[in-house]
């Protein structure tokens, strides 16, 4: 088992294995004292595990708390990228920035679960659906 002295330093040795590693979870150890090391499931899973075997982990004496792999300002700038990059209108299919565009959100049920479903529209389809908006009239989503 290798343990690393910081977080950051433990999520860079994650991201050499590629998707294998599932956490960081954080330890209190006999020798390193507190400190990091990879696992390739949960928190609650190694907990399991530990308690099963009946034997723990040589060396640990407490398991601390779950960390994720990536880091929250790696997580929002991929979240910001894959929007800048993939987002269509709902309307008319042109390419806008999801970060900045109209967009409409609302809640639909998919496989017994509530989601939540966001629409971006570009510019020309914003005007239109606010005119629609103001104008009071009814119309269908194919009146578009």
């Amino acid at each position: 088992m290798t343990t690393h002295e910081t977080l950051e330093e433990a999520r860079q040795a994650a991201t050499e294995h590629g998707n294998k590693i599932r956490s960081i979870i954080e330890i209190e150890h006999e020798t390193h004292g507190r400190c990091y090391i990879k696992a390739l499931g949960t928190l609650a899973a190694l907990q399991d595990a530990i308690r099963r075997s009946g034997k723990g982990l040589p060396g640990v004496t407490n398991l601390v708390a779950e960390h994720p792999v990536k880091a929250p300002e790696q997580v929002e700038a991929e979240r910001v990228a894959y929007l800048r990059d993939n987002t269509r209108c709902e309307r008319c299919g042109v390419k806008v920035d999801g970060n900045t565009a109209y967009s409409q959100q609302e809640w639909s049920r998919f496989g017994g679960r509530r989601i939540k479903v966001v629409a971006h529209y570009c510019e020309p389809c914003t005007a239109i659906l606010q005119a629609l908006a103001t104008s009071g009239e009814s119309y269908a989503k194919s009146d578009w």
